[in-house]
């Protein structure tokens, strides 16, 4: 299993999703049968629409422009990713949400082949389908590890560390851990 994270270009007051971009991937590959995190990616993108970040985006992300500046294309990275997630279908997607959707867009967008499985599970759905009641409004990603005990380890808001967290919930959810 590969879960997924991605930060994206975002402005205050403005959750408007068609005008995102990816500015950072990050990604875990997870061993559910031995309950262990067996590889990491981590790649900063550059905005092609939209290559100023936001005060705002900045200050969520802490992610600097000088650090965007230098980073490589989404379509490189996307490359590098597809490469280091391996051969078609050999890891089922997961993520907090759906951020395989926001990842096929822009693969779509910039020309670039789908070259990974269909499958996805949102781990959200997971946390909500056992740990909330039917009428509770949606958890966040860091208030669900807070339900269940679990300390966020590393910076919020940074693909790499909320992939990892992700994966770490995903363990609890499918056992005692």
């Amino acid at each position: 299993m590969i879960v997924v994270d991605f930060e994206s270009t975002c402005w205050e007051n403005s959750w408007e999703k068609q005008d995102q971009e990816i500015i950072e991937f990050g990604a875990v590959k997870l061993d559910l049968k031995n309950r262990i995190i067996t590889d990491s990616f981590q790649a900063l993108v550059k905005p092609r629409n939209n290559p100023k970040l936001s005060e705002y985006c900045i200050n969520l992300t802490r992610i600097q422009q000088a650090e965007i500046n230098k980073a490589q294309s989404f379509e490189n990275i996307a490359n590098r990713f597809n490469k280091w997630c391996g051969s078609k279908n050999a890891h089922i997607l997961a993520s907090w949400g759906r951020d395989d959707l926001i990842l096929q867009k822009e693969c779509f967008e910039n020309g670039i082949e789908w070259k990974l499985s269909k499958d996805h599970i949102n781990i959200a759905f997971l946390f909500r389908e056992k740990y909330t009641e039917e009428n509770e409004p949606k958890y966040s990603l860091e208030r669900a590890l807070k339900l269940l005990g679990i300390p966020f380890e590393g910076q919020p808001h940074r693909a790499l560390n909320d992939a990892a967290m992700t994966a770490k919930l995903m363990l609890k959810i499918t056992g005692d851990d």
